[in-house]
């Protein structure tokens, strides 16, 4: 039964993710279920490349409609769980099984003015991993999804000089024991967070035209008990009571509304 709510939630999460409207924001979050040995997992990766004009020159005018011309289009990709496997096998390097993922891609293209636009790219992964959980220690050597490749991923062009992969989550490969922890005494269970911090890559910055890529990735690791980093890639569970499902429908509650409210965003637009 718990484990059939973890599912909704991460469904209900999705559903969330796709109707919201887009944002810089980047998160990762992970439900760990002992009983199960397993987790549900939701990477949401909203990351935006901006182009902004300088001048009124010809060069200035011609490189920023080409560069529009080229960004110009919007797209939703989506992965099924055959598919999306194939590109998992590297975890098997850290002992770690997918039974199954969906993974939805958008892109969306925004004129700001005429001066200005911005290409979003968001990455929407919901999957579960088995076989992370052993003697009470979890294994989370995978959370950056290292060596990981996503057709549709990739912002910018390596031919103009700017790229940036927006499923590269290794910058969450910091040392467990440096993320911030909090043990909910009431619900019984402990979350570990990471916030990287709000990162604005400067590609190109000339007389014709400035092009910036903004991502904010911030990582959630929730775990049943009180639990404690023991060392950069694993996590001890100290005393595992009884845990309360509470905080799964109050996230549960939320993705709802989030969803009703991205319909009638959309619905007026």
């Amino acid at each position: 039964m718990y484990k059939k709510i973890a599912v909704a939630v991460v469904l209900l999460f999705m559903i969330g993710l796709v109707f919201v409207p887009v944002s810089h924001a980047s998160t990762v979050t992970v439900y760990v279920n002992k009983n199960t040995n397993d987790a549900n997992v939701t990477y949401s990766s909203y990351t935006y490349i901006q182009v902004t004009k300088n001048g009124t020159s010809n060069m200035a005018n011609l490189t920023f409609n080409f560069l529009a011309k080229y960004f110009d289009y919007n797209m939703t990709y989506y992965m099924n769980t055959t598919q999306f496997n194939r590109m998992f096998m590297h975890l098997n390097m850290h002992n770690v099984t997918v039974k199954y993922s969906n993974v939805t891609i958008m892109q969306q293209f925004k004129m700001l003015t005429d001066k200005s636009f911005i290409k979003y790219y968001n990455n929407s992964i919901a999957f579960n991993v088995t076989g992370i959980i052993k003697n009470n220690t979890i294994n989370m050597s995978w959370r950056g999804l290292n060596g990981m490749k996503l057709p549709y991923t990739s912002m910018g062009s390596k031919t103009f000089g700017f790229h940036y992969n927006t499923a590269n989550y290794s910058v969450f490969d910091q040392s467990l024991v440096k993320w911030h922890r909090y043990f909910n005494a009431a619900n019984n269970y402990t979350v570990f967070t990471y916030n990287a911090g709000k990162t604005v890559n400067t590609y190109i910055n000339t007389t014709f035209v400035n092009i910036h890529i903004v991502s904010d990735p911030s990582y959630k690791l929730i775990v049943p008990g009180d639990a404690k980093a023991v060392n950069a890639n694993s996590i001890e569970i100290i005393n595992n009571h009884t845990v309360s499902y509470t905080m799964y429908y109050i996230i549960a509650a939320v993705a709802v509304v989030a969803a009703i409210a991205g319909l009638v965003y959309y619905k007026r637009r």
